[in-house]
């Protein structure tokens, strides 16, 4: 275990929200200044190849990371909070039995017919902004017009 990979696991471990890798070098470079900046993306490469982290990329171009844990395991569907980057899971069944017309379920009926393809694992990821995001959101508006 070299000390970019030991110090790039360290902060992915603090909490369960997803990074990118400048997020990571800032965090780490007052307590190892000798990790740079690609030593922190070639170890996220490495660690993601490994299955250890999770990339993900909202859209926005920058990838962001974040520790396996068994969490994602047991749940497919996940709340990501869009402005801490927070991730939470949730229910797939319950929001599947809320869908109006059971549609995630003619996808899946859809890929198999039209494609041929078998779909082994669907994840369901909703963005917006988490109750503590949110609060501070609100607190920042009613200060605002005050």
């Amino acid at each position: 275990m070299t000390v970019p990979r030991q110090a790039v696991l360290e902060v992915l471990s603090a909490d369960d929200r997803y990074r990118s890798a400048e997020e990571i070098f800032f965090q780490l470079h007052e307590q190892y200044p000798a990790v740079g900046l690609t030593s922190v993306y070639r170890t996220l490469t490495l660690l993601a190849q490994m299955g250890l982290v999770e990339r993900f990329d909202m859209g926005d171009g920058k990838a962001r990371f974040r520790l396996r844990t068994g969490a994602e395991e047991g749940s497919s569907c996940r709340l990501i909070c869009t402005n801490c980057m927070k991730v939470e899971p949730c229910d797939q069944e319950a929001v599947e039995d809320q869908a109006a017309s059971g549609s995630m379920d003619d996808v899946t009926r859809s890929l198999e017919t039209e494609y041929g393809f078998q779909l082994r694992r669907r994840v369901v990821e909703y963005y917006g902004l988490c109750v503590d995001c949110r609060r501070r959101n609100e607190e920042k508006r009613s200060q605002e017009e005050n």
